[in-house]
């Protein structure tokens, strides 16, 4: 693909705290999404296929960067977004569409079937020359692409930190330091409610065969009220530590993570390097804080 993972810099935050600059390899497919797609595209082209075909709904960060990595490799994609588009389309699809997707609505109920064995089948046959992602880009050919992060980090590191929606770019992490009995791993989840992520991530790493040495797992203490849930402490961090670092973060998922993982630091004086993985997401944080601003 046409992004340089060396593009992304490990940053001082702390003596102990490092940040990983994904959100700098690209404003539209940077961070976690470059990485999630790298393998599926090459895949698909390994397989003769022109067109990448995925889900979202329409402030979804990866149906933007499919639509952006599929103008970079001269590939179709599509989108099957969820909901009417009866209202208009948001500002997300509209640069997605202006990328080249062509964008397919169906109904929520409709949407739920997007893990369907029977409906993948028939879109598979409805879109031959299209290799389906799945909604966020977590499958096991993401794993592969996160897992190469470890090349750009230290050895000498002894705790990772991610924000955790889908569980992919967690997952990926586990497989990379799989071997390490002395690392530990966190995904900070931005989801509100009982922690599902949890099995997500068995499961992936099971279905790919990881048996992990390493610790990981999830912490549901900073999701600040749910997905995309802004109250006035978290976005004053965000301005905060854009203010000292010079670092944006978005209030979905980053500066959540970030929130995290400074408080966990000053409870865990045996964390003697840790790394944050910034996994990018920024514009459509921004659009979303516009239009509800």
């Amino acid at each position: 693909m046409l992004i340089d993972p060396a593009d992304a810099p490990l940053e001082k935050i702390t003596d102990r705290l490092y940040i990983k600059r994904d959100d700098l390899l690209d404003p539209l497919i940077g961070g976690n999404k470059f990485r999630k797609l790298k393998y599926n595209i090459l895949h698909a082209k390994d397989q003769k296929k022109n067109t990448l075909l995925t889900f979202g709904g329409a402030y979804s960060n990866h149906i933007l960067a499919t639509a952006k990595a599929g103008a970079l490799e001269n590939m179709n994609t599509i989108g099957i977004i969820r909901g009417a588009a009866e209202h208009g389309l948001s500002p997300v699809l509209t640069k997605a569409q202006a990328l080249g997707m062509s964008l397919q609505f169906i109904s929520r109920e409709d949407y739920k079937l997007r893990h369907n064995a029977d409906y993948l089948t028939a879109l598979q046959n409805a879109h031959p020359n299209a290799h389906i992602i799945p909604e966020g880009g977590t499958n096991a050919l993401a794993l592969c692409g996160v897992s190469e992060i470890r090349t750009e980090l230290p050895d000498d590191i002894d705790f990772i930190a991610t924000a955790c929606g889908s569980g992919g770019t967690l997952a990926g992490l586990i497989t990379a330091y799989a071997d390490r009995e002395d690392i530990e791993i966190c995904g900070f989840s931005i989801l509100k409610g009982e922690d599902q992520l949890t099995s997500t991530v068995t499961a992936l790493l099971k279905t790919n065969g990881i048996t992990p040495r390493c610790t990981w797992h999830i912490n549901t203490a900073h999701h600040f009220g749910g997905y995309a849930k802004a109250p006035s402490e978290l976005v004053e961090y965000i301005k905060s530590f854009k203010e000292q670092h010079g670092i944006d973060l978005d209030y979905v998922y980053t500066g959540k993570m970030m929130h995290g993982i400074t408080n966990l630091l000053q409870n865990r004086t045996d964390i003697q390097k840790a790394v944050a993985i910034h996994t990018g997401g920024l514009y459509t944080a921004h659009i979303r804080h516009l239009e509800t601003a």
